[in-house]
């Protein structure tokens, strides 16, 4: 089944964004660099995430991006990584 000329738009646009956060982020898990585009290209306000290297760049993707990256204070520290939009 062929994808819409809509879905294949937005999945261009989230690997676009992907490969400028691949430059602000380089050791961030790809699969949480996707979840960040898809995030930011449907411009929600907030991003949820344990990763160290997103959560190092927040200021510059807030100015970038105007997306705010949080994290869940009550996370354990099982060392799983999580990501969500709000």
């Amino acid at each position: 089944m062929a994808k819409s000329a809509v879905a294949k738009a937005a999945v261009k646009s989230a690997n676009n964004i992907v490969k400028v956060l691949r430059k602000m982020c380089p050791k961030a898990h790809q699969v949480s660099l996707f979840h960040l585009a898809i995030a930011i290209h449907n411009n929600y306000k907030y991003f949820c995430t344990s990763e160290k290297p997103i959560l190092r760049k927040k200021k510059s993707l807030l100015k970038k991006f105007k997306i705010e990256i949080i994290t869940d204070p009550f996370v354990d520290n099982s060392g799983n990584t999580f990501n969500y939009y709000l």
